[in-house]
């Protein structure tokens, strides 16, 4: 796999939305599945036996991915997003609510690290029904607060 030069500095590698695509279909042709690519607008398309699984990649999380991801359960229960390996880590907080999103649209990920020796994937989880839980405490907590004020001296959306 080549990583493109930009043209402004050589020493700079970006990655194209299709540098995800080859670690992903080894990873499914080796467990077995037939691999194919851009079926009906599916980014790629995976079966084996009776099994459906849809496939969607972005180079970055956004609304267009979701939007994407959330049609593609009309046909199957197993529906990936796969993106690049986050640059702050899989452990930042933007990535942790990124996963939490994820999870509760039941939709699975798969982290794609694209390098020049080897690209490797993650399945970091895959699409399952949502366990909804309600934190007690914490509603406990703002309905004590709002109980607690005389009135509402704050605007919405700002800071302290």
């Amino acid at each position: 796999m080549l990583l493109r030069k930009t043209e402004h500095d050589s020493n700079k590698s970006i990655v194209l939305e299709t540098d995800l695509y080859e670690p992903i279909r080894d990873w499914l042709l080796q467990h077995n599945y037939t691999v194919r690519s851009e079926v009906l607008g599916c980014d790629i398309a995976a079966t084996k036996d009776d099994t459906l699984i849809i496939i969607e990649m972005k180079l970055s999380f956004n609304m267009r991915l979701l939007m994407q991801a959330v049609r593609r359960q009309h046909h199957t229960d197993s529906v990936y997003v796969a993106l690049p390996r986050p640059k702050r880590g899989i452990y930042s907080r933007r990535f942790r609510e990124i996963k939490h999103l994820l999870r509760r649209l039941e939709l699975g990920l798969i982290i794609v690290s694209i390098n020049e020796k080897a690209p490797d994937i993650d399945i970091v989880f895959h699409p399952l029904p949502f366990a909804h839980r309600k934190y007690r405490k914490k509603r406990g907590m703002i309905i004590e607060e709002i109980n607690s004020r005389s009135g509402d001296y704050n605007k919405g959306g700002s800071v302290r």
